[in-house]
């Protein structure tokens, strides 16, 4: 280190000839962690100083800047905060004070945010990293996938916002080529919508740690110096649609991982089994490209969640309903109905799973998920359900996912492995836990056909009749708190019933035709 020092300082000294410049170099940290690699390191923010790029060690080396000046520093890795230092750079270079940026993890980051990391209490050991690897052979783990979805911010257009997800599938075998599903959709005004479909001939993937390549697409471990950033990713995909689209995304965890279901081993009756978990919490950084952006696209910011799941093939027509939810204040929740041949199963994530701000994880079964809204897709001619209203009543759990714009159907072309479309889109949530309100945003993927529910049916027999209507009758004008108060008669979810759900039933009555 001292001979490296010495060579920098003398680098420095022959930089200041010419250009009257002097060398800066230091060490920035990243909080609880051993490898302080690929933190981000902007000199004035000025493209004439490109960012240099911290080694495992936290050494950022020397850049050239003016002499006798004070200079800004801003030091940015996903999942910690940022920090920008005002520093002076003496005339003939110098090492700059040391910088250690706080965790943004939302639990203790000791107890999880390193590798080897095991999630407790599972029967199968879903230990990191190598969980995230591919699963061979392909006989056992036919089907595998990864997925991400994201919002994504325009960090100088707050205002600008676009929603997206990115899908791996690995081939099912030597015979079949692997496939990628992409999308992202301008949140402002739904349009444009931008969905692409391929089949890349290249399909790689590391057995040890997320390493997924297919055709010019990656979804990949974050390194430094050869070793494995913790809970730390990569992404990039990239399309040509109206022009050129993609992403180039850095990804880290605020929070553990979950086994989904508990146990992370799911059984859908004689239909098939999945092993699945999930990362529920990313923050993200990095770049987007649309048609119409700048060549270097523009810098965005925000939030996503990853699943990862490796299954046998289905053996009967497997459909689902499936909702992640990350709310405002941290928490998150995963639930998903599922169908098979078109009868309802149990649910497709092993229960409603509920993972509180303190990074806790409850399965709740006793939830329910019903249908409010659909979008009739005219090229497929096909129905997908776009509003859910989702109870369960242990947690006081009442709220709303409504698609953000209908219009997020993925066309997937005919091939041997995935002939079919679906909807998959960004939403709005809002209701209330515990009797508290609740926001926040969600990814929906629909695979089931709508189907109309009866929303009027409060006694659960399938239909909406006169005993519905005397029931609501029977508690009209109650809220909740109230003795006479029945929540499966609040239609609307406002813990009052009142002349809006009287008007819902008396719409619904009848139902089915």
């Amino acid at each position: 280190m001292i001979s490296r020092m010495i060579l920098v300082f003398v680098a420095g000294m022959l930089a200041t000839v010419p250009a009257r410049g002097a060398a800066g170099w230091g060490y920035c940290y990243l909080e609880g962690q051993a490898n302080h690699g690929l933190t981000v390191v902007e000199i004035d923010g000025s493209a004439l100083h490109p960012p240099d790029i911290t080694d495992s060690d936290g050494y950022y080396g020397w850049a050239v800047v003016a002499a006798l000046q004070y200079h800004t520093f801003t030091y940015s890795h996903p999942g910690y905060e940022s920090e920008t230092h005002v520093f002076w750079v003496p005339l003939f270079g110098g090492r700059l004070p040391d910088v250690t940026l706080e965790s943004k993890a939302i639990c203790d980051p000791a107890d999880w945010d390193h590798y080897p990391y095991t999630i407790p209490d599972t029967d199968f050991p879903f230990t990191f990293p190598g969980v995230e690897g591919v699963h061979d052979p392909t006989s056992s783990y036919p089907v595998e996938w990864w997925y991400v979805n994201f919002r994504l911010t325009v960090t100088d257009e707050p205002d600008r916002e676009y929603g997206g997800f990115v899908a791996f599938f690995k081939p099912p075998g030597d015979d079949y080529p692997g496939m990628v599903l992409q999308s992202i959709i301008d949140l402002k005004d739904g349009t444009p919508y931008y969905s692409h479909d391929e089949f890349p001939l290249i399909f790689l993937a590391n057995d040890q740690w997320l390493d997924v390549v297919a055709g010019g697409n990656r979804l990949q471990n974050r390194q430094c110096g050869g070793d494995l950033l913790p809970f730390d990713y990569h992404l990039y995909a990239g399309w040509i649609e109206g022009g050129v689209v993609w992403i180039d995304l850095d990804m880290k965890c605020l929070k553990p991982p979950i086994a989904v279901g508990g146990d992370g081993y799911l059984v859908y009756g004689d239909a098939g089994w999945t092993y699945y978990y999930s990362h529920p919490r990313l923050e993200v950084q990095g770049t987007l490209h649309l048609p119409g952006f700048p060549a270097a696209g523009k810098q965005v910011q925000g939030y996503a969640w990853i699943d990862h799941q490796w299954a046998s093939w289905p053996s009967r027509d497997v459909t689902w309903e499936w909702i992640s939810i990350q709310l405002d204040d941290d928490r998150e929740i995963m639930v998903a109905d599922v169908w098979v041949d078109g009868e309802p199963l149990d649910s497709f994530s092993g229960g409603l799973n509920y993972y509180d701000e303190d990074c806790s994880l409850d399965i709740l079964q006793g939830y329910q998920m019903t249908s409010l809204d659909s979008y009739f897709d005219p090229v497929t001619q096909k129905e997908f359900a776009t509003q859910w209203r989702v109870t369960e009543s242990s947690r006081q759990i009442d709220i709303m996912v409504t698609a953000d714009f209908d219009h997020q159907v993925m066309h997937v072309d005919s091939n041997p492995v995935f002939q079919t479309c679906f909807w998959e889109g960004a939403c709005t949530v809002y209701g209330t836990i515990d009797g508290q309100p609740v926001a926040g945003t969600a990814y929906a993927e629909v695979t089931h056909e709508f189907e109309p529910e009866c929303i009027g049916d409060i006694d659960g027999d399938g239909d909406t009749d006169l005993a519905d209507l005397a029931t609501l009758l029977a508690c009209y004008g109650s809220c909740d708190g109230d003795p006479e108060y029945n929540p499966a008669a609040d239609f609307d979810g406002n813990d009052c019933i009142d002349l809006s759900d009287l008007a819902m039933l008396l719409s619904d009555y009848g139902c089915p035709p």
